[in-house]
């Protein structure tokens, strides 16, 4: 059973609908290394996330309103010193290209994977 759907996450409480739209169409994504509580995704969720379910919860949430949100996700080890180690984003390529979204998932991965 899927427990990590967006629609599953937006259902228990565990993410707000409404921060992770304001987010993505502000700063344009988020990743697993964000601690912000109310849209905190882990990489099975970014992985899992699908534009059909969020354009439903868009309706949903805003019914009539304009969907400028186009979902994308992406996932690189490039960076850290560990391989294999991915970080991973679901981001709007509205407002974030991939190459950038590559770019700052890099520089993530040098923060997130120093050597102890």
């Amino acid at each position: 059973m899927d427990n990590s759907s967006l629609i599953d996450l937006v259902r228990r409480g565990e993410v707000s609908f409404e921060r992770l739209v304001e987010v993505l169409s502000d700063r344009g994504y988020v990743t697993e290394h964000d601690r912000d509580q109310k849209c905190r995704l882990g990489a099975t969720s970014i992985e899992r996330a699908q534009q059909e379910q969020f354009d439903a919860l868009f309706e949903f949430f805003y019914p009539g309103q304009s969907n400028n949100v186009q979902l994308s996700r992406l996932a690189t080890d490039r960076g850290g010193q560990i391989s294999g180690a991915f970080s991973y984003a679901l981001f709007n390529t509205n407002v974030v290209s991939r190459e950038r979204m590559r770019c700052i998932l890099v520089e993530l991965n040098k923060v997130h994977q120093q050597p102890l």
